[in-house]
């Protein structure tokens, strides 16, 4: 995380080395969400992974499609629209509620094709209760990344390992999340 900081700081090759470490940073989280949600995980963090190019960038490719696909329609309403307000909100709301399931499924099929409206609803109605807590705890955790992040670059330097552990932490829910009601969700 702190190279990540570093790397910002730079130019045009700070947004190159930013990319690949959010690229390497993103297989890291996805394979400790695998490694979470497989039932002969003995619950030990993860090995980090090699710098192999189709390993390293497939996934974040994946992770900033379910972003673009959950959260395209609260950002084309506010950009192109100017829709603002409780339209917007709720835009963002429905995007935030539709995210992890998308996230689990993409992420542990490894096909983009698991988006669709309908495999998200044969999953979540099976699981409502649960997920709806795991909606509350995703929100959370990215609540708290955002506060950590919106402090002064110094302080966000020293934060960049906790964000990393905060983030380590939410991959593993989804997991456990996806373990235990793995025989209920719809693929």
């Amino acid at each position: 995380m702190w190279l990540y900081v570093l790397a910002g700081w730079a130019s045009s090759l700070g947004l190159i080395a930013q990319f690949l470490i959010l690229s390497y940073m993103t297989v890291y989280l996805m394979k400790m969400l695998h490694a979470s949600a497989d039932e002969d995980s003995n619950d030990e963090m993860c090995e980090f992974p090699g710098a192999d190019t189709h390993e390293m960038f497939l996934p974040y490719l994946r992770f900033q499609g379910v972003m673009l696909f959950c959260f395209a329609p609260a950002i084309i309403a506010w950009f192109w629209v100017g829709v603002e307000g409780w339209v917007l909100l709720s835009l963002f709301i429905l995007g935030w509620i539709y995210f992890p399931m998308a996230l689990i499924k993409v992420m542990l099929a490894e096909d983009v094709l698991e988006l669709t409206p309908l495999g998200w609803w044969r999953s979540v109605r099976k699981v409502l209760f649960p997920y709806a807590g795991l909606v509350v705890i995703s929100f959370t955790v990215v609540w708290a990344v955002i506060i950590l992040t919106e402090v002064s670059v110094l302080t966000e330097f020293l934060a960049s390992p906790l964000i990393f552990l905060i983030l380590a932490i939410g991959m593993n829910i989804l997991g456990k999340f996806y373990r235990k009601h793995e025989d209920k969700i719809d693929w």
